[in-house]
């Protein structure tokens, strides 16, 4: 096959533009067109770097292909297809281009061979995530539009301030392993953090997805957490901190997931727990851990979107998301509920899943690392993420005891053609994952997870998941926010007290200004009319002191007396 020198996202933002002058009817036929061509451009075997250029002296490649971004590539193209098949006739031209841009701008990102295409990729990206939730109605999808636009331009700012230091200390651009104990790695870790949804940035995205539509969740649930996890196992693979950093992703939203009463929110904080296996995927370092992550990535999202689509069927049905409002809908449901819970058996790692394919090679990459704290907080966190998302969500939205006043029945449509294909990868992958590892970078790998240790690994976490939950129920842990409120987080410190505190530092400022303002009116009042008094004084007429004869006699012995001095 001839060397490809296309970058696959841009058949999708050529897709977006597309879908903007063109009728309805064909709006959802040319978004599948776009997403199956960027599949095709994802899965070529040409390797190495295609159709650079220099740009203001420095080399720009916008495509480069090897065994990493090819699998995210197949991540994003996948994730892309399932939007596409996700009832896309009845989108808004609008919310149409915009999935169709942000997917694009992450895939093309990910084939990015440089800092300059990778973060203005990043950024269309991330303008289109926010178009998602600034096009709906309701003034919380706009401020929360806002709020994602601040949080990732902060990301961009980082990221662009570092790669700056980056191309002053190399002389490069190129998008490769840095350092995280120079300023540009530091810089790019923690713009790349915050994408990926790192401790005390991760509210991002539990305050975004739960307010975008259905496909516009699923799409904010994968696209940019996943390019984050990309960016950090492009440039960090092996950094110890990543490690901790991923470990403590996994422990910390547990909590918030299994109390959550939106849930919608509650698997966002499940997605930021998964991220979390990633990260500290990518923290090891060895081939065999960044196998684990690209895996995991991909298992995590074939699970997500199809929650998160499901989520939005119930929205559509009921009107909410919230447990404490839903229950019972696998009756008039049976479809989505059935699709829903093979994909939670996914984020569980239940055997003959694509959960169970890549966790067992987290689990096995953990152990051959020699970090035991590590592996047993890892394998503790999968038992409770079963727990809090794998459970909890299915349970509570279709098979509680019903607290719902009113559900239309469902029949089978465009939104579980999606999830019917996001499910047959599923098993598809379970059943057989040499497929998958056969693209896992940085090299193909021979690995079998079906042996009796780690069977009996996954039946242990399975026991101490359903323990997990029936404890929480026990201790009315789902009840914590079934007043209708929000759960704390560090979003209701931004929001609250330092919100306030700015407003007061920035009230008292503004007084100042104002203060000062008047002041300095005041203050050149009084000097202008200073000014103007002096000036007065001296431009007044002459009083007549000399009389008029005593002028003609002075005039002529002046004149004299200066011929006479000159004349000497």
């Amino acid at each position: 096959m001839a060397a490809v020198s296309f970058n696959p996202g841009f058949a999708l933002l050529l897709g977006a533009a597309l879908v903007l002058v063109t009728p309805a009817r064909a709006r959802n036929l040319i978004a599948l067109a776009a997403s199956l061509g960027a599949l095709a451009l994802a899965f070529t075997p040409s390797f190495g770097e295609h159709g650079a250029f220099a740009q203001i002296g420095l080399r720009v490649a916008p495509l480069r292909l090897d065994a990493l971004s090819q699998t995210f590539g197949m991540i994003f193209a996948l994730a892309a297809i399932m939007l596409a098949l996700h009832g896309g006739a009845a989108r808004s031209r609008e919310e149409e281009a915009a999935l169709l841009t942000h997917a694009g701008g992450a895939l093309g990102a990910v084939y990015a061979g440089d800092f300059v295409a990778f973060v203005a990729l990043a950024e269309l990206s991330t303008l289109a995530a926010a178009a998602l939730l600034l096009s709906r109605p309701g003034a919380a999808a706009k401020e929360a539009g806002q709020r994602l636009i601040g949080w990732q331009a902060l990301s961009s700012v980082l990221f662009l301030a570092g790669a700056a230091f980056a191309i002053a200390q190399r002389g490069t651009a190129e998008f490769t392993q840095l350092s995280a104990r120079t300023p540009a790695g530091i810089l790019i870790l923690v713009a790349l953090g915050v994408k990926a949804g790192f401790p005390l940035a991760h509210v991002w995205l539990k305050d975004a997805a739960p307010r975008a539509s259905a496909a516009g969740a699923a799409a904010l649930l994968v696209f940019t957490p996943m390019l984050g996890a990309y960016g950090l196992a492009r440039a960090f693979a092996g950094e110890p901190a990543l490690m901790w950093v991923g470990v403590a992703m996994t422990v910390l939203p547990a909590f918030h997931a299994m109390a959550e009463d939106d849930l919608r929110r509650a698997l966002a904080y499940g997605m930021t727990a998964q991220v979390g296996f990633i990260v500290a995927c990518i923290g090891v370092g060895s081939p065999l851990a960044l196998a684990a992550a690209a895996a995991h990535a991909t298992a995590t999202a074939l699970g997500v979107i199809v929650l998160a689509m499901a989520l939005g069927a119930v929205m559509d049905r009921t009107g909410t998301t919230r447990a404490s409002k839903l229950g019972g809908l696998a009756r008039t449901m049976p479809v989505t509920a059935t699709l829903a819970c093979i994909a939670a058996l996914s984020i569980a790692g239940a055997p003959l899943t694509a959960g169970f394919a890549s966790i067992a090679l987290v689990f096995d990459a953990f152990a051959r690392a020699g970090e035991p704290v590590a592996y047993f907080t890892l394998v503790a966190a999968a038992g409770a993420a079963v727990a809090h998302t794998a459970v909890r969500i299915p349970y509570a939205a279709f098979f509680a005891p019903p607290r719902w006043k009113t559900a239309q029945p469902s029949q089978f449509g465009e939104p579980h053609l999606a999830m019917l294909v996001a499910v047959v990868l599923i098993l598809g992958i379970g059943a057989a994952p040499g497929w998958l590892y056969a693209f896992l970078p940085p090299d193909p790998i021979r690995f079998s997870p079906y042996d009796w240790g780690r069977l009996m690994v996954h039946i242990q976490l399975a026991v101490f998941a359903g323990l997990a939950f029936a404890a929480a129920r026990a201790a009315r842990l789902h009840d914590v926010d079934e007043a209708g409120g929000d759960l704390r987080d560090v979003d209701t410190l931004i929001h609250g007290p330092l919100w306030r505190l700015v407003q007061r530092v920035g009230g008292a400022a503004a007084t100042a200004h104002r203060a000062w303002r008047a002041g300095e009116a005041g203050l050149a009042a009084r000097l202008g009319r200073v000014t103007l008094g002096w000036l007065a004084t001296v431009d007044r007429p002459h009083r007549q002191v000399i009389s008029p004869g005593a002028w003609m006699l002075a005039l002529p012995a002046a004149l004299l007396a200066v011929i006479f001095v000159f004349a000497r």
